[in-house]
């Protein structure tokens, strides 16, 4: 059986004159991730592309009905700034994006062989 911290111990931890920003799971967390993307933009800066234009990329890639709703929810991003990632990544020559034969209002993303 594990201890559990006493309820006084942990009020004690997160009250205001203990916080220490610095220490919090969510800002240790949040550093890692821009410490990550610090070093994939580095990395990706070789193909003329940063990592959130990367990341929709390898999404596209890995689904066969892609469309920008579909991407937005899978990346957590509003449908207005995925549509806005698309222009970019259309105008680079890498996306295209193609009307469903079936239903007008669906448009699928697909890559280009550059975008592949």
């Amino acid at each position: 059986m594990t201890s559990q911290p006493s309820d006084s111990s942990a009020q004690g931890f997160y009250s205001p004159s203990h916080l220490e920003p610095e220490e919090s799971v969510g800002y240790l967390m949040r550093k890692v991730m821009s410490s990550i993307r610090t070093q994939a933009d580095a990395q990706l800066s070789t193909h003329d592309l940063t990592y959130a234009q990367w990341l929709p990329l390898f999404k596209i890639s890995r689904c066969d009905q892609a469309t920008v709703a579909s991407l937005a929810r899978d990346l957590e991003t509003d449908p207005a700034s995925m549509t806005r990632a698309m222009d970019r990544l259309e105008a680079k020559g890498l996306v295209v994006r193609e009307r469903s034969t079936t239903d007008r209002r669906v448009v699928r993303l697909t890559l280009t062989p550059d975008g592949d």
